[in-house]
């Protein structure tokens, strides 16, 4: 991207736990080279690099619901994934500047804007 500049919050809707879900980050990572991503499994034009909780620095952050963490875009993130039959869930709030979105855009990332909200807007505007 022409333009890293990106700031992400991520808010816990129920409890986020290690086992649940809840993110990883890697202390210091924002300060390194950016490293090869590939697109993730589900669409959307997700993306993914290599990272897991055996990064050095790397740092579960379990939060209670209501409770957020700030990062910036180059810092590496990751949620392992929901091992357990409850729900984890999150609203997550990314700002970047505009052109950086529209190239995104351009590069197929949907920014959450799958079927089934385009579905539910179309049907608000009728």
């Amino acid at each position: 991207m022409p333009d890293e500049r990106a700031a992400s919050i991520w808010v816990s809707l129920d409890e986020a736990t290690v086992d649940n879900g809840c993110m990883w980050y890697v202390r210091g990572s924002h300060l390194g080279p950016i490293r090869p991503h590939r697109p993730a499994g589900g669409g959307g034009g997700a993306i993914e690099c290599d990272c897991s909780e055996d990064e050095p620095g790397a740092t579960p952050v379990p939060l209670p619901p209501g409770s957020a963490v700030v990062h910036a875009g180059r810092t590496l993130h990751y949620s392992r994934g929901n091992t357990t039959d409850g729900p984890r869930r999150a609203y997550i709030l990314s700002f970047r500047p505009a052109a950086m979105i529209a190239r995104e855009r351009e590069l197929g990332m949907d920014h959450g804007l799958t079927e089934n909200v385009r579905t539910v807007r179309n049907s608000l505007a009728d």
